[in-house]
Protein backbone atom coordinates (compact mmCIF):
# COMPACT_ATOMS: atom_id res chain seq x y z
CA UNK A 1 0.00 0.00 0.00
CA UNK A 2 1.36 3.74 -0.92
CA UNK A 3 2.37 4.99 2.25
CA UNK A 4 1.61 2.00 4.61
CA UNK A 5 1.13 2.45 7.85
CA UNK A 6 0.32 6.46 7.30
CA UNK A 7 -3.35 7.86 8.60
CA UNK A 8 -5.55 9.50 5.71
CA UNK A 9 -5.05 13.54 6.25
CA UNK A 10 -1.34 12.35 6.92
CA UNK A 11 -1.50 10.94 3.14
CA UNK A 12 -3.27 13.80 1.80
CA UNK A 13 -0.65 16.42 3.30
CA UNK A 14 2.49 14.80 1.15
CA UNK A 15 1.18 14.24 -1.81
CA UNK A 16 0.05 17.75 -1.97
CA UNK A 17 3.58 18.89 -1.53
CA UNK A 18 4.50 15.70 -4.13
CA UNK A 19 1.71 17.46 -6.64
CA UNK A 20 2.92 21.36 -6.17
CA UNK A 21 6.61 19.92 -7.04
CA UNK A 22 5.53 17.66 -9.52
CA UNK A 23 3.41 20.90 -11.36
CA UNK A 24 5.78 22.96 -11.39
CA UNK A 25 5.03 24.94 -8.38
CA UNK A 26 8.23 26.62 -6.90
CA UNK A 27 9.02 24.48 -3.98
CA UNK A 28 9.93 27.17 -1.77
CA UNK A 29 6.87 29.11 -1.42
CA UNK A 30 4.48 28.71 2.11
CA UNK A 31 2.53 26.86 0.38
CA UNK A 32 4.53 24.10 -0.28
CA UNK A 33 5.70 23.85 3.32
CA UNK A 34 2.48 24.36 4.65
CA UNK A 35 0.98 21.25 2.37
CA UNK A 36 3.62 18.82 4.47
CA UNK A 37 3.50 20.00 7.71
CA UNK A 38 0.44 18.39 8.39
CA UNK A 39 2.18 15.08 7.91
CA UNK A 40 4.97 15.92 9.79
CA UNK A 41 2.62 16.72 12.46
CA UNK A 42 0.52 13.38 12.45
CA UNK A 43 1.76 10.66 10.60
CA UNK A 44 5.27 9.07 9.56
CA UNK A 45 5.86 6.98 6.32
CA UNK A 46 8.17 5.13 4.60
CA UNK A 47 8.81 5.34 0.67
CA UNK A 48 10.13 1.95 -0.50
CA UNK A 49 11.21 2.10 -4.52
CA UNK A 50 8.31 -0.05 -5.32
CA UNK A 51 5.77 3.28 -3.37
CA UNK A 52 8.20 5.72 -5.67
CA UNK A 53 6.85 3.11 -8.60
CA UNK A 54 2.84 3.75 -7.64
CA UNK A 55 3.31 7.50 -7.46
CA UNK A 56 4.92 7.42 -10.84
CA UNK A 57 1.65 5.75 -12.11
CA UNK A 58 -0.99 8.52 -10.07
CA UNK A 59 1.09 11.95 -11.26
CA UNK A 60 1.61 10.69 -14.48
CA UNK A 61 5.29 11.72 -13.94
CA UNK A 62 8.74 10.61 -14.89
CA UNK A 63 10.71 8.63 -12.14
CA UNK A 64 13.24 11.45 -12.53
CA UNK A 65 10.20 13.91 -11.80
CA UNK A 66 9.32 12.11 -8.70
CA UNK A 67 13.07 11.72 -7.20
CA UNK A 68 12.88 15.95 -8.03
CA UNK A 69 9.58 16.26 -5.97
CA UNK A 70 11.12 13.68 -2.91
CA UNK A 71 14.28 15.67 -3.22
CA UNK A 72 12.76 19.00 -3.17
CA UNK A 73 10.89 17.98 0.42
CA UNK A 74 14.39 16.67 1.61
CA UNK A 75 16.42 20.03 1.18
CA UNK A 76 13.86 21.35 3.02
CA UNK A 77 14.45 19.20 5.65
CA UNK A 78 10.30 18.03 5.99
CA UNK A 79 11.49 14.18 5.03
CA UNK A 80 14.83 12.70 5.55
CA UNK A 81 16.56 9.26 3.66
CA UNK A 82 17.21 6.20 6.00
CA UNK A 83 19.82 3.73 4.42
CA UNK A 84 18.07 0.49 3.38
CA UNK A 85 14.65 1.64 4.79
CA UNK A 86 13.41 4.58 2.60
CA UNK A 87 12.15 7.69 3.11
CA UNK A 88 10.18 9.25 6.24
CA UNK A 89 8.42 12.25 6.74
CA UNK A 90 10.28 13.59 9.65
CA UNK A 91 8.28 13.51 13.24
CA UNK A 92 11.24 14.74 15.71
CA UNK A 93 9.78 13.90 19.65
CA UNK A 94 9.87 17.96 21.09
CA UNK A 95 11.90 18.26 24.42
CA UNK A 96 10.95 21.10 26.72
CA UNK A 97 14.09 22.39 29.08
CA UNK A 98 11.91 24.26 31.97
CA UNK A 99 14.06 26.41 33.52
CA UNK A 100 13.07 26.96 37.50
CA UNK A 101 14.74 27.36 40.61
CA UNK A 102 13.03 24.52 42.10
CA UNK A 103 13.44 22.26 39.17
CA UNK A 104 17.20 22.64 39.52
CA UNK A 105 17.09 22.18 43.48
CA UNK A 106 14.96 19.31 43.42
CA UNK A 107 16.92 17.34 40.58
CA UNK A 108 20.25 18.39 42.80
CA UNK A 109 18.56 16.64 45.93
CA UNK A 110 17.59 13.22 44.17
CA UNK A 111 20.75 13.01 42.50
CA UNK A 112 20.12 13.10 39.15
CA UNK A 113 21.59 14.87 36.11
CA UNK A 114 18.99 18.01 35.15
CA UNK A 115 19.09 16.97 31.05
CA UNK A 116 18.23 13.46 31.89
CA UNK A 117 16.08 14.34 34.57
CA UNK A 118 13.51 16.37 32.28
CA UNK A 119 13.75 14.20 29.78
CA UNK A 120 12.57 11.08 31.57
CA UNK A 121 9.63 13.15 33.18
CA UNK A 122 8.61 13.30 29.50
CA UNK A 123 8.69 9.78 28.33
CA UNK A 124 11.68 9.99 26.71
CA UNK A 125 15.24 8.13 27.48
CA UNK A 126 18.37 10.10 27.75
CA UNK A 127 21.89 9.52 27.06
CA UNK A 128 24.87 11.39 27.52
CA UNK A 129 28.02 10.82 26.21
CA UNK A 130 31.84 12.21 26.75
CA UNK A 131 33.21 13.39 22.90
CA UNK A 132 36.12 14.67 24.84
CA UNK A 133 37.93 15.94 27.55
CA UNK A 134 40.87 18.63 27.09
CA UNK A 135 42.93 21.46 28.25
CA UNK A 136 42.40 24.43 26.18
CA UNK A 137 43.15 27.84 25.52
CA UNK A 138 39.61 29.57 27.04
CA UNK A 139 37.67 31.51 24.35
CA UNK A 140 37.06 35.19 24.54
CA UNK A 141 33.60 34.42 25.91
CA UNK A 142 34.18 31.98 28.31
CA UNK A 143 37.49 33.87 29.73
CA UNK A 144 34.90 37.22 30.20
CA UNK A 145 32.41 35.00 32.00
CA UNK A 146 35.02 33.02 33.89
CA UNK A 147 36.96 36.20 34.90
CA UNK A 148 40.00 35.36 33.25
CA UNK A 149 42.47 36.46 31.03
CA UNK A 150 41.68 35.28 27.50
CA UNK A 151 43.59 32.53 26.19
CA UNK A 152 44.08 31.37 29.86
CA UNK A 153 44.38 27.69 29.75
CA UNK A 154 40.37 26.09 31.48
CA UNK A 155 39.54 22.65 30.83
CA UNK A 156 37.04 21.75 28.61
CA UNK A 157 34.44 18.91 28.44
CA UNK A 158 32.73 18.07 25.45
CA UNK A 159 29.33 16.07 25.68
CA UNK A 160 26.69 14.64 23.43
CA UNK A 161 23.25 14.66 24.82
CA UNK A 162 20.85 11.95 23.09
CA UNK A 163 17.18 11.57 23.22
CA UNK A 164 15.86 8.22 22.29
CA UNK A 165 18.84 7.51 20.47
CA UNK A 166 18.35 10.51 18.39
CA UNK A 167 21.57 13.50 19.39
CA UNK A 168 19.93 16.62 20.15
CA UNK A 169 22.56 18.69 22.03
CA UNK A 170 26.10 19.53 21.66
CA UNK A 171 27.48 20.71 24.91
CA UNK A 172 31.11 22.31 25.94
CA UNK A 173 32.00 22.74 29.45
CA UNK A 174 34.78 25.01 30.94
CA UNK A 175 36.40 24.86 34.31
CA UNK A 176 39.14 26.95 35.87
CA UNK A 177 41.86 24.31 36.18
CA UNK A 178 42.98 25.08 39.79
CA UNK A 179 39.54 24.65 40.85
CA UNK A 180 38.32 21.12 39.51
CA UNK A 181 42.17 19.59 40.15
CA UNK A 182 41.90 15.86 41.04
CA UNK A 183 38.17 15.48 39.86
CA UNK A 184 36.31 13.71 37.89
CA UNK A 185 36.05 16.82 36.08
CA UNK A 186 39.01 16.58 34.49
CA UNK A 187 38.39 12.67 33.38
CA UNK A 188 36.39 11.29 30.30
CA UNK A 189 33.67 10.25 32.62
CA UNK A 190 29.87 11.42 32.83
CA UNK A 191 29.42 11.87 36.48
CA UNK A 192 26.41 9.80 37.70
CA UNK A 193 24.73 12.57 40.05
CA UNK A 194 25.81 15.28 37.75
CA UNK A 195 28.64 18.16 37.36
CA UNK A 196 27.48 20.36 40.43
CA UNK A 197 27.47 17.50 42.62
CA UNK A 198 30.81 17.16 41.92
CA UNK A 199 31.68 20.54 42.44
CA UNK A 200 30.04 20.56 46.24
CA UNK A 201 32.40 17.43 46.60
CA UNK A 202 35.21 19.93 46.23
CA UNK A 203 33.49 22.39 48.24
CA UNK A 204 32.30 24.67 45.50
CA UNK A 205 28.38 25.44 45.73
CA UNK A 206 26.46 26.69 42.67
CA UNK A 207 24.09 29.48 44.00
CA UNK A 208 23.13 31.18 40.94
CA UNK A 209 22.66 30.33 36.92
CA UNK A 210 22.72 33.44 34.02
CA UNK A 211 21.15 32.20 30.91
CA UNK A 212 22.39 33.70 27.63
CA UNK A 213 20.42 32.59 24.59
CA UNK A 214 22.18 33.30 21.48
CA UNK A 215 19.39 33.09 19.19
CA UNK A 216 19.21 30.67 16.11
CA UNK A 217 21.02 29.98 13.23
CA UNK A 218 21.84 27.06 10.50
CA UNK A 219 24.48 24.69 11.82
CA UNK A 220 28.36 24.63 10.77
CA UNK A 221 29.79 21.08 9.61
CA UNK A 222 30.79 19.67 12.32
CA UNK A 223 27.50 20.66 14.27
CA UNK A 224 25.42 18.99 11.49
CA UNK A 225 27.40 16.10 11.71
CA UNK A 226 27.70 15.58 15.36
CA UNK A 227 24.21 16.37 15.81
CA UNK A 228 23.01 14.29 12.34
CA UNK A 229 21.07 17.16 11.39
CA UNK A 230 19.27 16.86 7.93
CA UNK A 231 19.05 19.54 5.89
CA UNK A 232 17.52 22.90 6.66
CA UNK A 233 17.38 21.93 10.12
CA UNK A 234 18.45 25.39 12.75
CA UNK A 235 20.21 25.26 15.75
CA UNK A 236 20.06 27.18 18.77
CA UNK A 237 22.62 28.14 21.30
CA UNK A 238 22.71 29.29 24.62
CA UNK A 239 25.33 30.13 26.97
CA UNK A 240 25.16 29.51 30.65
CA UNK A 241 27.19 30.83 33.75
CA UNK A 242 27.08 29.15 36.89
CA UNK A 243 28.32 30.93 40.22
CA UNK A 244 28.90 30.39 43.53
CA UNK A 245 27.99 33.43 45.43
CA UNK A 246 29.94 36.44 43.25
CA UNK A 247 32.63 33.71 41.97
CA UNK A 248 31.90 32.69 38.28
CA UNK A 249 32.84 28.72 38.51
CA UNK A 250 31.20 26.96 35.08
CA UNK A 251 30.59 28.02 31.93
CA UNK A 252 28.61 25.72 29.68
CA UNK A 253 27.92 25.90 25.92
CA UNK A 254 25.11 24.24 24.21
CA UNK A 255 24.14 23.71 20.92
CA UNK A 256 20.81 22.31 20.18
CA UNK A 257 18.79 20.77 17.63
CA UNK A 258 16.56 23.90 17.30
CA UNK A 259 13.79 22.07 15.84
CA UNK A 260 13.37 19.50 19.22
CA UNK A 261 14.74 21.14 22.29
CA UNK A 262 12.72 24.42 24.17
CA UNK A 263 13.37 26.04 26.49
CA UNK A 264 10.50 27.68 28.95
CA UNK A 265 11.51 30.27 31.58
CA UNK A 266 9.11 29.51 34.86
CA UNK A 267 9.27 32.50 36.99
CA UNK A 268 7.32 32.87 40.34
CA UNK A 269 7.60 36.84 40.48
CA UNK A 270 5.19 36.37 43.81
CA UNK A 271 2.30 39.23 44.92
CA UNK A 272 2.57 42.73 44.12
CA UNK A 273 2.41 45.16 47.00
CA UNK A 274 -0.75 47.39 46.98
CA UNK A 275 -0.05 50.81 45.88
CA UNK A 276 -3.08 53.32 47.04
CA UNK A 277 -4.84 55.68 44.36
Amino acid sequence: MLLAGANNSGKTALLSALDLVVRGAVPTTPRHAAAVEPARVRARFVLSEQEQNQLVAKYGASRPTIRRALRELELRGLIQTRQGKGRFVRMPSPIAITLTAENYRRHQREGRRGFDAQVREQGHRPHQEIIEVASIAAPPEVAERLGIEAGATVVMRRLRFAVDDQPVQLVRVYYDPSLVAGSRLEQPVVIPDGVHAELRRLGVQVTRLVEDFQGARLPNADEKRTLQLPNGVPVTRNIRTAYAGDQPVEVMDTISNGEVVSYRFAIDVGAFPHQEA
